[in-house]
């Protein structure tokens, strides 16, 4: 977080002094909302709690302090009011400004910069995600626990033991294993940025059969909309005579149920245990 803090702290510098406060206020939106209040306050929520270790707690409360500080701070400028409101509530150690209009502008920190913890970081959201869209995907209830096999290098293994107790809260996840998925379970994969692939078994998670009778029936109807689709486009005179925007709408059209049919037989295939698919 700090890491990610201190990049903001630099972009804000660079689009004051070119004038450019939209630009601040993205860069300070990204951090902010994106990085601290979606994804760092959900990993240390656990470390928060009374019966947690002393020195963790500490340490989470301290960086959850120091960056709506810094925030404020950065965020002066554009909203002057809320910002000092707010600033005026945070708990500090020691002695501050009595006013945030007269504290100092934050400096970028070069000793916060730590490349490898970002990337461990983005590894772990990354992960989070894609297990997340596998769970919507494939109808897990919300509140069930799901098993994981993760294969992955050792530096994946190494941030994944590091997050594992955010892991297995914000992705709800029962276990973890490491290694390749097994050759004809049906399950749910996806891939990483990294390479790491990643398989969630389906057997018990969801009804095979149902589910297998629901997606045939949406291929089906969306390659019959494509069928539609194709027979205007394969018109000459259609092509020839409808206005550009028409003839585009169209093209996309047959360009997102394209997609759309990919994806379900995918998710088909899964279901199936890898079997081919059949056009």
């Amino acid at each position: 977080m700090l890491s990610r803090l201190r990049h903001a702290e630099e972009k804000v510098d660079e689009e004051l002094e070119a004038l450019r406060l939209h630009g601040a206020a993205e860069a300070l939106r990204e951090v902010f909302w994106n990085e601290f209040a979606d994804w760092y306050l959900e990993f240390v929520k656990s470390r928060l709690r009374p019966e947690s270790d002393e020195a963790s707690r500490e340490a989470a409360r301290s960086v959850l302090a120091h960056t709506l500080d810094r925030v404020c701070r950065l965020l002066h400028p554009i909203v002057p009011f809320v910002t000092e409101e707010l600033w005026g509530k945070l708990p500090v150690a020691g002695e501050r400004p009595e006013a945030l209009i007269v504290a100092p502008w934050p400096e970028p920190d070069p000793k916060q910069h730590d490349p490898d913890a970002e990337a461990r970081f983005s590894w772990l959201q990354d992960l989070i995600v894609q297990v997340r869209r596998l769970r919507k995907e494939y109808g897990a209830k919300e509140g069930q626990r799901i098993h994981v096999l993760v294969d992955c290098d050792a530096a994946g293994r190494a941030a994944l033991e590091e997050g594992r107790e955010a892991l297995e809260r914000l992705a709800r996840i029962g276990s973890v294993d490491f290694g390749p998925a097994p050759e004809g379970e049906a399950g749910a994969t996806a891939v990483l940025t990294d390479g790491t692939q990643v398989f969630v078994p389906l057997e018990g998670l969801v009804d095979l059969d149902q589910e297998l009778a629901r997606l045939a029936k949406e291929i089906e109807r969306l390659q019959g909309q494509l069928a539609g689709t194709r027979k205007k486009l394969e018109n000459e005179a259609f092509v020839s005579r409808a206005p550009e925007a028409v003839v585009d709408k169209e093209r996309e059209k047959e360009a997102s149920l394209l997609e759309q049919i990919s994806k379900l037989e995918e998710q088909r295939d899964g279901l199936s245990g890898g079997d081919a698919r059949t056009d």
